[in-house]
């Protein structure tokens, strides 16, 4: 362009310049990424599409030693799930069970699952499982994760989240994958963006989300202590933290016991969301009880 317009002005004599000539030395000094559209038409229908990526390894090892997540995004609904796990050869496995309860719930088969190329979502179990299911896999091309930008994307705000929960509530870092799967519950209650607003939670189950059970992540919270565990003139209730709802399924409130260093599982619960817990401290030798049972 700079030659063309030197020429034009008379500055040097006039040359002719065809558009389509090729230079190969100009490729290898100034070749740049190709550009990718950073948005793209949703899919109608659930399951026609997902998204999926691996985010780890995390600095700490989370209470049930975790280092990493796998995240599963639904491309028509924008509704998410993420797990917690040790190592990324447990991906297929998870991703088999998730497989399993989503086709369940909505009676609709997964089409496509676009990744990455990493190891994980390329193991000989992985691919022979999807190839017999008829589930087509897309794969991003070689140090190009935007072309699984909507993982990509979805992870990093999962991470800001988890960070930012962190730091309010006190926890330490080893409660990440609590506030992680904390973190997942509030994205699929919220408005969403590529949705025009509309919620994740009610699109993928057809009802609307019922939000009075949410509470600020790392508040007290007074579990109730069942009349079998006391005697008469101890406390009726134990000051804990409160950490989350728990994966699907899980029915009750997750919290953590720092005098006893647990993970409680409990319906009868009392919060303080005027207050957070801001002892830092690393966890260890979990034990998950449940002090009332969920009727």
């Amino acid at each position: 362009a700079g030659i063309t317009h030197l020429s034009r002005a008379g500055y040097i004599p006039k040359l002719s310049f065809s558009d389509h000539q090729f230079c190969e030395h100009c490729q290898y000094g100034k070749q740049v990424a190709a550009s990718h559209p950073t948005s793209a038409p949703r899919e109608s229908s659930p399951l026609d599409l997902v998204h999926s990526d691996v985010c780890g390894p995390m600095p700490h090892q989370s209470l049930g030693g975790a280092s990493y997540f796998v995240s599963f995004i639904d491309d028509s609904t924008r509704k998410v799930w993420a797990y917690p796990i040790r190592t990324k050869d447990r991906v297929f496995s998870i991703f088999s069970d998730w497989l399993a309860m989503v086709e369940n719930q909505t009676g609709r088969k997964l089409k496509c699952l676009r990744t990455d190329n990493g190891g994980e979502f390329k193991s000989d179990e992985f691919v022979k499982f999807c190839r017999e299911r008829g589930i087509r896999r897309e794969y991003t091309a070689p140090y190009s994760p935007e072309q699984n930008g909507i993982a990509e994307r979805m992870n990093r705000t999962i991470q800001e989240r988890v960070v930012s929960m962190l730091q309010h509530s006190g926890l330490s870092d080893g409660f990440w994958a609590e506030a992680l799967l904390t973190a997942v519950h509030i994205i699929n209650m919220s408005p969403s963006r590529p949705l025009g607003l509309k919620i994740p939670q009610e699109i993928w189950t057809g009802r609307k989300p019922n939000y009075d059970k949410l509470r600020i992540f790392g508040c007290e919270a007074y579990a109730l202590i069942p009349k079998d565990d006391r005697r008469k003139l101890e406390p009726r209730s134990r000051k804990c933290v409160f950490l989350g709802y728990g994966p699907d399924g899980e029915i009750g409130y997750r919290l953590w016991d720092p005098e006893h260093r647990q993970i409680v599982r409990s319906s009868d619960v009392v919060f303080n969301e005027s207050t957070m817990h801001k002892t830092a401290e690393r966890p260890i030798e979990v034990r998950r009880v449940i002090f009332s049972e969920v009727p």
